[in-house]
């Protein structure tokens, strides 16, 4: 496809001759670029070429869509199996030796004279039922 453009004094501008014509220009700002995209070093050496790059990509997005994979949940139950137990967790969080040995506190029975104050360092937990 070639790319004519109409400027506005009407002269008409190949875009794709410009672009084969400038390919090897370095571009402007911090991109480290040519005009045809390629990847360069420096003194403007080229490190990657733009068919390179690309190539990258499209490695990259068939080792990401190879890595996917579609599971049938009414078909092969194995499969879904497999996936909930991927997905599950691999060990359970041992119980703590102080949540075994909680007892709960009994309200007394007497009403004492004085209140004492709470021992330093001592545990309360609440508990809440259903």
């Amino acid at each position: 496809m070639v790319a004519r453009h109409i400027s506005m004094r009407g002269e008409v501008i190949d875009m794709a001759k410009l672009r084969m014509a400038n390919g090897d220009t370095v571009a402007l700002g911090n991109a480290a670029k040519n005009a045809r995209g390629d990847q360069l070093g420096p003194g403007g050496v080229v490190l990657k070429t733009q068919e390179q790059i690309e190539a990258e990509w499209a490695a990259a997005r068939a080792k990401k869509e190879a890595q996917s994979k579609v599971v049938d949940i009414k078909g092969n139950n194995d499969a879904l199996q497999q996936a909930l137990n991927n997905l599950a967790p691999k060990h359970k969080p041992a119980i703590a030796q102080d949540d075994m040995d909680f007892t709960p506190q009994t309200a007394p029975t007497a009403a004492p004279e004085t209140k004492a104050a709470p021992a330093v360092g001592a545990r309360r937990r609440v508990i809440e039922s259903d």
